[in-house]
């Protein structure tokens, strides 16, 4: 794996182109392409100290990369040694940790088994109104926001992180592409503060349904195997790699999604990007995929306990591997936006501000923000504008999430 360089070659399609509380989540009752150019293009590599435009293909180019020290990963090397670019593997040479690593649920993702499985991709920025309301204005800069939910797979490999030694330093996590590396404008006043070093015991500790972080974060596989084996039946987890690597990872705690993007060379989406990814931007549509409201059934979304089963759950085969429903997918690519697990955004719960540019709520707020709607969950849920919040510490059969990234 190599470090610190962000690459943006091309202008690919995939850039490689109200509230109701206390809801807690509530779901039904539970008994469980590859492009090739044909000719060398031009790729221009920044890192924070210098800007150089490379040639395609060269060696020199190629161990100019591998001199810098952001994550690029193998599939980008290669198709930028022999002079083509593949959609994949350009958008996972943005940042993702886990974009060059092989294996189940990490490079076999998507409909047809063959995508990285940290691909990310452009959103282009703009201006909406959050909630469809008028009122509620906010802009948004470009970012990147994850193709997919972040896979059991992908997750195994932080909990290895974890084991080892590895924690998020302070203040890490943040929108640093914005406000001269401050993040995100705080919508009550100053700026999103990233990483509390006091929060490094809470990544898997707890328990199902805790409302505060209980005991301290494991330092074990098996420490974090008790922490994500939330209810019976129904958790994507297992001790080892398994058949659900493909899953999307659940039980999840805020804390945890927000120390894995962070290892994984990201940061958790505002709510405001969340939402603005959801309803295409100034679109504003109801539903990531457009108007059509979904039946019963899983052509659009996996929701309602329709996925392997009538409407009615029994387990963790209710839960699609990432990706299984292209049809429902985003205007800019990004699957499972609406249903399959619920996803945890950066903001505290509260009610908007007026006006928003690239902004988030910091937490004032005990609960954070989830969105999205779950494979258990009605299709009132799965609004682009819908808004859900629970405690940070506590995990659930169908909480998840995805990382967002800078997009240059």
């Amino acid at each position: 794996m190599l470090r610190g360089v962000t690459v943006a070659a091309g202008k690919m399609a995939a850039r490689l182109s109200g509230p109701r509380a206390g809801r807690k989540n509530c779901g039904k009752p539970l008994p469980n392409a590859t492009v090739c150019c044909k000719r060398p293009r031009m790729t221009r590599v920044r890192s924070t100290s210098r800007l150089a435009a490379l040639a395609v293909p060269s060696v020199g180019a190629i161990a100019a990369l591998a001199a810098l020290s952001r994550p690029v990963s193998l599939a980008f090397l290669a198709a930028f040694a022999a002079g083509c670019s593949s959609p994949a593997a350009e958008a996972s040479a943005a940042t993702a940790t886990t974009a060059s690593m092989t294996g189940p649920g990490l490079n076999d993702c998507g409909p047809t088994s063959n995508e990285i499985c940290a691909v990310s991709l452009l959103v282009t920025g703009g201006t909406f109104n959050r909630g469809t309301d008028t009122a509620n204005p906010a802009t948004i800069s470009d970012f990147r926001l994850d193709k997919y939910e972040v896979t059991v797979g992908r997750f195994r490999k932080f909990v290895d992180a974890w084991v080892a030694g590895w924690r998020p330093t302070a203040g890490s996590g943040k929108h640093t592409h914005l406000n001269s590396g401050s993040g995100l404008a705080d919508a009550a006043g100053g700026y999103e503060p990233g990483w509390d070093a006091t929060w490094a015991s809470y990544p898997g500790a707890g328990s199902a349904g805790g409302s505060v972080p209980s005991g301290t974060s494991p330092t074990t596989v098996a420490g974090w195997t008790t922490a994500l084996s939330c209810q019976p039946g129904y958790p994507t987890w297992t001790s080892a790699a398994g058949a659900n690597e493909k899953r999307p990872q659940t039980c999840l705690s805020w804390y945890d999604l927000h120390a894995f993007c962070i290892w994984d060379g990201g940061f958790l989406p505002s709510e405001a990007e969340w939402e603005y990814a959801a309803a295409g931007g100034a679109e504003e549509r109801t539903y990531p995929w457009g108007n059509t409201v979904p039946g019963a059934n899983t052509s659009l979304s996996v929701y309602g306990c329709y996925y392997n089963g009538t409407g009615s759950c029994t387990g963790v085969t209710d839960i699609a591997t990432v990706g299984s429903v292209p049809a429902g997918n985003g205007k800019w690519g990004q699957s499972d936006i609406a249903g399959n697990v619920f996803e945890w955004n950066l903001d505290g719960y509260r009610s908007f501000a007026a006006k928003c540019n690239n902004c988030a709520n910091a937490p004032a707020s005990p609960h954070r923000v989830l969105r999205g709607g779950s494979f258990d969950s009605n299709a009132s849920y799965l609004r682009a504008a819908d808004r859900d919040y629970n405690n940070p510490a506590y995990r659930y059969l169908n909480n998840g999430g995805r990382c967002a990234r800078s997009a240059y």
